[in-house]
């Protein structure tokens, strides 16, 4: 069912890919939604496997060996079918780009609700980095952390953002600040092009781009090591608090991660998860999703257990803020137990875009996450999209049942 949203992005029945999309990049460890269900059963295998990447070994462990048994006459051989009947099924769900769903006994489950919630959570742990990949990560953090302090003797180094809170989808970018007294004393501008000039000096960083007149200056640049995208920022700590934000909440609440990453994914697909260019960013939709369960009256009264109804809140997620949220008037704020202000008394009201959304930083209350967001019509009708979607694939799927 979660590939069935990613048809709204695209003409016809197939996904438009990432390649496709501005500012978005094509990964070969990206999910593929462009399969159909009538390939021939020849070549499935190494097609799905060349096109999703190492993930499905990782996350399933499935090989397509065993094919030794069953060789025998007589009951062996019914044995040796019903095994290739479910290789053929196994490989039809990885041509049909949902692999991770390889391992779902779908057949147990009653409702709709109940399939709905099963594929996200395996979704949720098929996406999520595995510890190889974080181990990678974090060595290239080390190698720019070397590059940078045998310069500025006085600098830290620090991760934020996703790679803290390891939220990130693969080949995410990865956000450092560097903290530095010395450059502190330095224009900005400058003290981010000696960093960009020692960078390449020590072969870390292409495609190098120094934007120096946004509200917080940066570097962008690929590492010339796994060709991760990084962002580097000067004495911006605010990021720091944020992650340890987002960490204490995922523990308190894990079942937030599931709809995080399914709405991170959403976006990403149709070039909206990027503030730069008006889309809706990652700290943004994790407080979207933590005021959605803080708020739940359900789970305010305890009626329900998160954990065993992510179908549920994740199309009510959708519906909230794809169709029924007041953009116009109401902001949000997840400090303490949550609740929504008015903009217009906060003074955040936009006369000439009041359709802005408004997010309280749980940091700083003067400061409002969400504003750079101006393509938030658009986010919102991705949402509200994606829940049409869901809620027909669901009916098609409940007459079935």
């Amino acid at each position: 069912m979660v590939a069935r949203v990613a048809e709204a992005s695209g003409s016809g029945s197939k996904v438009q890919l990432q390649s496709d999309v501005p500012g978005f990049h094509t990964s070969l460890d990206y999910i593929p939604f462009d399969f159909g269900e009538d390939e021939e059963e020849e070549g499935v295998g190494a097609s799905a496997s060349s096109s999703v990447g190492p993930r499905i070994e990782e996350s399933h462990g499935w090989d397509g060996a065993n094919t030794s048994r069953g060789s025998s006459p007589g009951g062996r051989g019914k044995k040796r079918k019903r095994e290739d009947v479910d290789k053929r099924a196994k490989r039809r769900e990885l041509a049909r780009g949902t692999p991770w769903c390889a391992d779902v006994d779908f057949d147990q489950c009653r409702t709709v609700t109940d399939i709905l919630h099963e594929e996200l959570a395996a979704f949720e742990q098929w996406i999520s980095p595995s510890p190889k990949e974080h181990e990678t990560r974090s060595m290239v953090i080390q190698l720019i952390r070397r590059a940078i302090t045998s310069q500025w003797r006085d600098a830290s180094v620090h991760s934020f953002g996703s790679q803290n809170t390891e939220l990130y989808m693969p080949q995410g970018d990865i956000d450092l600040v560097v903290v530095s007294a010395s450059m502190e004393n330095q224009r900005r501008e400058g003290a981010l092009r000696n960093m960009a000039a020692c960078l390449r000096r020590n072969n870390l960083a292409t495609d190098v781009q120094v934007i120096a007149k946004a509200k917080v200056p940066i570097i962008k640049f690929v590492c010339t090591y796994g060709n991760f995208r990084v962002d580097i920022s000067v004495n911006q700590t605010n990021g720091l608090e944020a992650a340890d934000f987002v960490v204490s909440w995922l523990k308190k609440m894990p079942s937030l991660r599931p709809v995080i990453m399914a709405t991170k994914l959403l976006l990403s697909q149709r070039g909206m998860s990027e503030v730069f260019s008006g889309g809706l960013g990652s700290f943004s939709v994790i407080c979207m999703a933590i005021s959605h369960f803080q708020l739940h009256p359900k789970i305010q009264r305890q009626e329900i257990d998160p954990s065993r109804n992510l179908g549920v809140l994740f199309l009510e997620f959708l519906e909230l803020y794809g169709k029924n949220f007041g953009y116009d008037r109401t902001g949000i704020s997840i400090r303490g137990r949550g609740g929504y202000f008015d903009k217009q008394a906060r003074g955040w009201l936009e006369p000439a875009r009041p359709y802005m959304l408004a997010i309280e930083d749980p940091n700083d209350p003067s400061n409002n996450i969400c504003r750079g967001s101006f393509q938030i019509l658009q986010v919102r009708s991705a949402l509200g999209g994606a829940f049409d979607i869901l809620t027909s694939a669901m009916c098609e799927r409940a007459h079935e049942m």
